[in-house]
């Protein structure tokens, strides 16, 4: 097994871990918001263009990157986990409803 392949396991199952508890956080604050009798505030809109832009970008840029060297073939992986921990990281920056 290759280093690469290994950090990228290693990576994964951290990931994993991160994901699954912010998941269950997120959970819990949706039934929290639920069960309150408050309303829900204002949602942001067109927040998050930038970011959607930057990270389609990276994709096109990986996918065309494998026809040129095969180790771009590894930088997919390291992107699905920065999206996986980006996700969990939104689940436990979010407000818990009071």
């Amino acid at each position: 097994m290759s280093a690469i392949s290994l950090i990228i396991i290693v990576l994964g199952v951290a990931v994993s871990i991160f994901f699954t508890f912010g998941f269950i956080r997120g959970v819990h604050n949706a039934i929290a918001a639920i069960r309150s009798t408050k309303p829900a505030g204002q949602m942001p809109e067109n927040g998050h263009w930038a970011s959607i832009a930057i990270v389609f970008s990276l994709s096109i840029f990986v996918i065309a990157g494998i026809g040129y060297d095969y180790r771009f073939i590894y930088a997919g992986p390291l992107l699905v986990l920065v999206t996986a921990a980006g996700t969990a990281l939104a689940f436990f920056i979010e407000k818990r409803p009071s």
